[in-house]
């Protein structure tokens, strides 16, 4: 009996950890890096983020969208606007997991 309560606090530790916003980017990171997959994506809001400006973008993978957000953070980004094409590398498992590939060189 004693084992198995053992078992249930680790399952119960390890997915508290896995979906902790301290190690989740991490995580992230780590699937973006070595199972990458790029696609288009298109701005279609702007918002501010906890007082960040920030680009919603959005992009669509076997007919299902998906959308999320990226700070502007550097001169380079700050002249994209809503409407404007943009490349993104997303988890080829789960597209959820997703970033901007690069602001420079928008579409």
């Amino acid at each position: 009996m004693k084992k198995i309560w053992s078992f249930i606090a680790t399952v119960c530790f390890f997915s508290t950890i896995g979906n902790s916003t301290l190690i989740k980017p991490h995580i992230d990171e780590f699937l973006l890096r070595h199972y990458p997959q790029q696609t288009k994506a298109v701005i279609i809001d702007e918002l501010l983020e906890y007082h960040h400006p920030s680009y919603i973008y959005m992009f669509k993978i076997d007919g299902e969208e998906y959308k999320n957000s990226e700070y502007k953070n550097n001169a380079a980004n700050s002249t994209l606007k809503v409407g404007d094409t943009i490349e993104i590398k997303y988890y080829k498992y789960n597209p959820a997991i997703n970033t901007l590939l690069h602001f420079k060189n928008h579409i």
